[in-house]
């Protein structure tokens, strides 16, 4: 989940980019924007028919819609929040949507040791997190140990081939957020390629994937802003091209409860807000839902942990900010960062 501001150059400049060749001429730079998620969307694309813009923003709509319907947990509706009322320990039948979704979070909860763990909805609620209106403060620490026992991604019984689940404990909920948004972008750029459109830059809420290049012949552009401790702050800008950046950080969810800072981001492990010295994590990877995950999972293990499983995943880089000793804010790269 991304709480990074991140600007995309190549939506911001795009309208001034030099056009070059007859093609170039036919082509028109097409920008739409909107909300979904509880967050804001702008995806660039460029096409030689400009007629088409209405029918494809109208696509793009209609998918928010059905990957909300299916794995929003704000939604009570969604296939999400209704499995999560149900105590059933049959097999159910999962949508293709929450299905492909489910299929990547396990995954990297499993590589990830439980660091990102789609299971840890009881937890977000009992943290004051979710869409509960019953919080009255932080947990007690028998409260936490009784909601550990009804999380773990182990206990969810997932069949991809036949698309279908099972909970190994009745109370047994799921929270695809770590996941969902990067995923959504994956989508939106699909539907892009569909329609022959390879050239696009899309932004859901701060993930962010790059297709082809930029009308000038140059690979898209994003401008990564940290806010750093105290007045620090670092900016990086980033080449992508046929890659996926998504972030996660510390700064702009939490709440401070009797002088006491509780982030938003849950350890699944401990049951309890991450505390840490890492204050944000980018990562890099041809794809974004996993882009997406992989940031979360990396806020929670800490910088060395997570460095250490950024740099033994193929094709997947991190810039890491951490908070030293004496309250500096520090840049930490993974070893294929350098140069992008």
């Amino acid at each position: 989940m991304s709480v990074l501001k991140l600007y995309c150059w190549g939506l911001l400049l795009g309208a001034a980019l030099p056009f070059s060749g007859q093609a170039a001429e036919a082509a028109v730079r097409v920008a739409l924007q909107g909300t979904t998620m509880g967050t804001s969307y702008s995806v660039t694309y460029v096409d030689t028919d400009d007629a088409r813009r209405a029918a494809i923003h109208a696509e793009i709509g209609e998918l928010f819609t059905a990957v909300d319907g299916e794995l929003s947990n704000w939604n009570p509706q969604s296939w999400v929040s209704r499995w999560n009322r149900n105590e059933s320990l049959d097999t159910i039948e999962v949508p293709s949507y929450a299905a492909e979704v489910l299929r990547i979070a396990l995954q990297i909860a499993e590589q990830s040791g439980g660091a990102m763990d789609p299971t840890i909805s009881p937890l977000i609620e009992l943290w004051g997190f979710g869409a509960s209106k019953d919080w009255i403060g932080p947990p007690l620490d028998f409260e936490i140990e009784q909601t550990l026992e009804v999380c773990g991604y182990a206990r969810v019984e997932f069949d991809p081939v036949q698309g279908v689940v099972r909970k190994a404990v009745s109370q047994l909920q799921l929270n695809l957020s770590a996941v969902a948004k990067g995923y959504i972008v994956d989508q939106v750029a699909a539907l892009l390629d569909a329609h022959g459109l390879d050239s696009h830059l899309i932004n859901i809420g701060g993930e962010v994937r790059a297709s082809g290049l930029r009308p000038d012949g140059r690979a898209w552009t994003v401008k990564i802003a940290h806010g750093g401790v105290a007045s620090a702050q670092f900016d990086r800008v980033v080449t992508l091209r046929d890659a996926s950046i998504a972030s996660s950080g510390f700064s702009q969810r939490f709440y401070v409860w009797e002088g006491q800072r509780f982030a938003h981001l849950i350890d699944p492990r401990s049951g309890k807000p991450v505390s840490n010295a890492v204050r944000s994590v980018s990562v890099r990877a041809e794809n974004c839902a996993l882009a997406d995950g992989w940031a979360t999972a990396c806020c929670v293990l800490g910088f060395k942990a997570g460095m250490a499983l950024i740099e033994s995943l193929d094709g997947v880089d991190a810039v890491f900010y951490l908070e030293d000793d004496a309250g500096k804010l520090v840049e930490r790269v993974s070893s294929g960062w350098v140069g992008l």
